[in-house]
């Protein structure tokens, strides 16, 4: 599986409120990162031993 499945089973994944058309939403610097490795610790592809 690649990162880039992984992005895209995140962000389907995660709720976002509904946006109005030309609204500008700023995350946070490291949101989408956060996103993708819970994902890959949830699904046992990696360890979030430290």
């Amino acid at each position: 599986m690649g990162l880039g499945y992984a992005s895209t089973a995140v962000t389907a994944a995660v709720t976002r409120p509904v946006r109005t058309q030309g609204e500008i939403i700023r995350d946070e610097p490291a949101a989408a990162a956060t996103r993708i490795v819970d994902y890959l610790v949830a699904e046992k592809l990696i360890s979030d031993q430290k």
